[in-house]
């Protein structure tokens, strides 16, 4: 069974540029959203979660779409 939370941070994010990094933790959960600037209508939202981490070498990701 699945089980889902509500995501009440979505006032939260904000706009960033084309080029973001952000640590990455073995283990940890990430949201990222996309938007396309010429059409404000489509938006994505995927959990991306660190499976597999090899500093300077490789990342595996488990992605979910939302």
């Amino acid at each position: 069974k699945q089980e889902f939370q509500p995501l009440q941070e979505n006032s939260k994010l904000t706009e960033v540029g084309s080029s973001v990094a952000a640590p990455i933790k073995l283990g940890h959960i990430y949201l990222v959203r996309t938007a396309d600037k010429k059409d404000k209508s489509t938006v994505q939202l995927v959990k991306l979660m660190v499976i597999a981490y090899r500093p300077d070498e490789s990342v595996t990701l488990r992605w979910e779409s939302l």
